[in-house]
């Protein structure tokens, strides 16, 4: 059997390299550590936010109460900011409270917390949420995932035989590479961190499989199934069962020791998956009975375009993630697949220079091939991806994901690069040898064609993507493709150096230098990348959010035009009918009856403001309870412009002077002006409208910043009740411009249209200013009593009747017969919330007769059980998409109570998993200590 132990590669050479060697170490240890504290910065330090919570700044209502004329940072990491950290936040929060939120009630309607792995609040690298303040808590798990990914390299190259020096250097290229760049602060890198741990344990067990190694396999396992991607756990785990046969097989050429090892390797992934089984059981339920994953199914069309590959050497040449760099398709962070021009030379080097000593467990074939058809797989398609998207994993998620792995095995190669570097066989060796041996010079040719065609295919998809690169955009990009242009040059000629000379000086210089060449650019990629959020930017109130927390109560608002950033408000607390999460088939409908286009995403949905005069005054929002729609402010009032905008000339405005409008008289909901210029200034634009009456007193006011505008201007005044017979004038104020700017006047006066309320529309102007926040006056309330009921059984049939607002608001509409139960239809009730929490809703009814107590949430999915007065009673689906509660006469407590299903039998299975994996090991340990042979003293 091959022995665990492997030499040092060039020891006897090494002797004579030693200081170079520690040189290099200390070099790339540096380099490492460099990246790591720079590049994640001062959130470290508890200044500012490592969340990209500046891009607040870019939606209502935080643009015009910030103030920040540069808000957009990397707008696709929206769902880090929006959907990521108020989940584990709330999770975290209840938690310190002293419960485990199950349920969050906030976004379309509620959906399951803390059952599921989602969030990847459990993944062991998000300790700091769970320990820290939430504004340092992300920078630190981005710091732990780099401790996590060195460790397991450090072992795992170790046994590779890889030199020591060239550990943190394959840390520094994982950690750099475009998937670890481009997902943080999602789970997926969470996950990711933990493969060259799983690798290097994979390792452990095809060489030399032990009982012991199950509780190393099995940790590792279910840290990953914790981190909340399970896709990347999938990817991982292909990659190391093929890496497992390579290695098993040519370990043990026999069937009997593979396949023990075989059965210890599966045993360690059972083993996680037991323990991990609290998580793993409610997300299969969940999944299968929630989730609608047809939207998710993938096809062999859908991959990566080889242009994308062009960014593995200049990060820029697609676009970038900044939004003036959007001129592809794809979206950046599933595209963004940066490796640097050095990490390709030294995985040249991988396949090219050998070192003097060959470690009998390199696995440099196995690395080249699984990085070669991770790239096909990725950038390609065609048959190779329909056959694999036969596979589960690959069926119904995006191949780009995929790029994780190419990070990964190029890491370990750059590693063997840089390794060989260090002790080369001189290339006049080689060409002697291959001199001497047919079998020699074909592998050397092989080697110098491969590595030959690599390089041109590289300079070709450089040139195709520069070529797409759009003329206002080439003087940006022309000094960093110069600059990766000489980092690739001066790389390979130290590296030419080396293995023309392999003198001590030439590996020395090579050695320092190369670790510098990857750091350098990886360093400017993420500060790109990984912005620095000022710390009063981390999830700051506004005045819309005050108002809503002040008014709400348990009713619900809708989003248009992605105002308040829909998801972010569990931050906050406050519910909302749409939002960023998953949502289920049912409430997808009605919100779809609501607005034909408000989801932009399976999971991301917000009204449109296009459809707003129709959307706003919905029945199925009636139903559900919304309460309030929040508008950005430019957005036009929603009512009837009853005076076109007469214009006839221009006045020239200055900072602070106002400029008034002809008389008009009676309610206002909004106005419109002209300005013809642009409208700007150092710190932006405070543009004011003041509605005065004939002896100048204020009746109501809108102040809005914007960083600058030009053209048409919409402002929503909060003048409903301005009685009919009331005449004013609107004085328009532009505070902040640098210069006089031209408005449109009519006849010498503000020219304006003016948006006037519509009788009977439900509408009232609640608030204007940072955002138009508007009451739905006909809205009921999200918890009522229903004295009788409707059956529809058809579900489009159900929907449209919602739609129509042909139920009557005292009634519920239930599927089927079986659910009638007999009513009072003059029944009335009186509701009080008591003891509630974000699993739990507790009511105290009194009821003049039976009927329905209606609770508008997204009720529809196991997990939710309810009792009258104590006992057990069911709920029926109601609404299309919510639930109801039969109440009899009386005085009545009820309770509505949600619970992941599958988590109670998940954490029995966890525990009886850990301890039965615990003797299990015990006693196969006891059991091979036994039948060792007895080691007999001799005297």
């Amino acid at each position: 059997m091959t022995s665990l132990r492997s030499r040092a590669p060039g020891a006897a050479t090494l002797r004579r390299h030693v200081s170079g060697a520690g040189v290099v170490g200390v070099v790339s240890w540096a380099a490492l550590v460099v990246f790591t504290l720079v590049s994640i910065g001062t959130p470290l330090l508890g200044i500012g936010s490592f969340l990209d919570t500046r891009m607040f700044a870019s939606f209502a209502p935080w643009a015009s109460a910030t103030g920040d004329t540069n808000p957009l940072l990397v707008p696709f990491f929206g769902d880090t900011v929006d959907s990521a950290a108020p989940q584990v936040m709330l999770l975290v929060d209840t938690a310190r409270a002293g419960s485990l939120a199950e349920w969050n009630p906030f976004v379309a309607g509620g959906s399951e917390l803390g059952g599921l792995p989602n969030s990847g609040a459990y993944s062991p690298l998000s300790l700091p949420w769970w320990v820290l303040p939430p504004m340092m808590a992300a920078g630190y798990v981005k710091l732990l995932e780099i401790v996590a990914l060195t460790a397991g390299m450090c072992l795992l190259l170790r046994r590779l035989g890889v030199h020591r020096a060239a550990w943190p250097l394959a840390s520094l290229v994982f950690a750099s590479s475009g998937f670890m760049i481009a997902w943080t602060n999602w789970p997926q890198t969470r996950v990711a961190a933990f493969i060259p741990l799983l690798f290097w344990a994979v390792d452990r067990v095809a060489v030399r499989p032990r009982a012991v190694d199950l509780l190393i396999i099995g940790p590792i396992v279910a840290a990953m199934l914790l981190g909340g991607f399970p896709a990347i756990t999938g990817y991982a785990l292909y990659a190391a069962g093929a890496w497992f046969l390579v290695r098993s097989i040519t370990t043990h050429r026999r069937v009997r020791p593979v396949l023990a090892a075989a059965g210890v390797a599966v045993g360690g992934i059972v083993v996680g998956g037991l323990l991990a089984a609290w998580q793993m059981i409610p997300f299969a339920i969940n999944a299968l009975s929630v989730l609608d994953f047809d939207v998710r199914e993938q096809n062999p069309m859908r991959h990566l375009a080889w242009s994308e590959l062009a960014s593995v050497l200049i990060p820029d040449i697609n676009g970038g993630p900044e939004p003036v760099g959007i001129w592809v398709p794809e979206h950046r962070v599933e595209a963004f697949s940066y490796l640097g021009a050095a990490t390709l030379v030294l995985m040249a080097a991988a396949i090219l220079v050998r070192p003097r000593t060959r470690s009998r467990l390199s696995g440099r074939t196995y690395l080249v091939w699984a990085l070669l058809i991770s790239i096909a797989l990725t950038y390609a398609g065609g048959i190779l991806l329909a056959i694999v998207q036969e596979l589960p994993i690959f069926s119904n998620n995006y191949i780009g994901r995929l790029r994780v792995m190419i990070g990964f095995f190029a890491a370990v190669l750059a590693a063997m690069g840089l390794s060989a570097l260090l002790d080369p066989v001189p290339l006049r060796v080689e060409v002697r040898l291959a001199r001497r041996s047919r079998a020699a010079l074909a592998a050397a040719i092989v080697r110098v064609v491969v590595v030959a065609a690599v390089a041109v295919a590289a300079v070709i998809l450089v040139i195709g993507a520069y070529r797409a690169v759009p003329v206002d955009r080439l003087d940006r990009l022309r000094p960093e493709v110069g600059a990766i242009a000489a980092c690739a040059v001066l790389a390979v000629v130290l590296v030419a150096l080396v293995w023309l000379t392999a003198a001590r000086w030439s590996v020395v210089v090579a050695g320092i230098m190369l670790p510098l060449l990857v750091v350098s650019p990886a360093l400017y990629v993420t500060s790109i990348w990984w912005p620095t959020s000022p710390s009063e930017t981390f999830y700051p109130s506004t005045s819309t959010h005050d108002f809503l927390e002040e008014e709400l109560g348990d009713d619900r608002f809708a989003t248009v035009d992605q105002a308040m950033m829909p998801g972010s408000n569990t931050a906050y607390g406050l519910r909302s009918v749409d939002g960023h999460g998953f949502h289920t088939v049912a409430w997808k409908d009605l919100l779809t009856a609501v607005d034909p286009d408000i989801f932009k995403s399976a999971t991301y949905s917000t009204m449109t403001s296009e459809g707003l005069p129709v959307s706003s005054r919905s029945p199925i929002l009636d139903r559900l309870g919304v309460r309030y729609l929040v508008v950005p402010p430019a957005v036009a009032a929603i009512g009837a412009m009853t005076e076109p905008l007469p214009a006839d000339g221009a006045v020239a405005v200055d900072s602070g002077a106002g400029i008034e409008s002809a008389v008009y008289a009676g309610p206002i909901r909004g106005l419109s002006f002209d300005a013809s210029g642009l409208a700007s200034g150092d710190a932006g634009v405070d543009v004011r409208v003041d509605i005065l009456d004939v002896d100048g007193a204020v009746l109501a006011s809108t102040t809005t910043w914007v960083p600058q505008f030009t053209g048409p201007r919409n402002v929503a005044i909060a003048g409903d009740s301005i009685p009919a017979a009331t005449r004013w004038t609107a004085r328009l104020t532009l505070d902040g411009i640098s210069g006089p700017v031209p408005v449109a006047t009519s006849a010498g006066t503000l020219a304006i249209g003016v948006v006037r309320p519509v009788t009977g529309d439900g509408i009232r102007t609640a608030q204007a200013g940072d955002a138009t926040v508007y009451e739905r006056t006909t809205a009921l309330e999200r918890v009522r009593w229903a004295s009788s009921s409707i059956v529809i059984a058809d579900a489009d049939d159900r929907v449209e009747a919602l739609a129509d607002g042909a139920v009557p608001a005292d009634a519920v509409v239930l599927d089927t017969e079986e659910d009638v139960r007999p009513t009072d239809t003059a029944s009335t009730a009186s509701i009080e919330e008591d003891d509630s929490d974000d699993d739990s809703m507790r009511f105290s009814v009194d009821a003049t007769g039976s009927g329905w107590l209606l609770v508008e949430d997204s009720l529809r999915r196991p997990g939710w059980t309810a009792s009258v007065d104590g006992v057990r009673v069911d709920i029926v689906a109601a609404d299309h998409a919510a639930g109801a509660v039969h109440v009899p006469a009386g005085s009545h407590t009820v309770e509505l109570t949600y619970r992941t299903p599958g988590f109670s039998e998940g954490i029995a299975v966890s525990v009886v998993g850990a301890v039965g994996s615990l003797l299990a090991v015990g006693i196969l340990a006891l059991v091979r200590r036994r039948r060792e042979p007895r080691q007999t003293s001799v005297s």
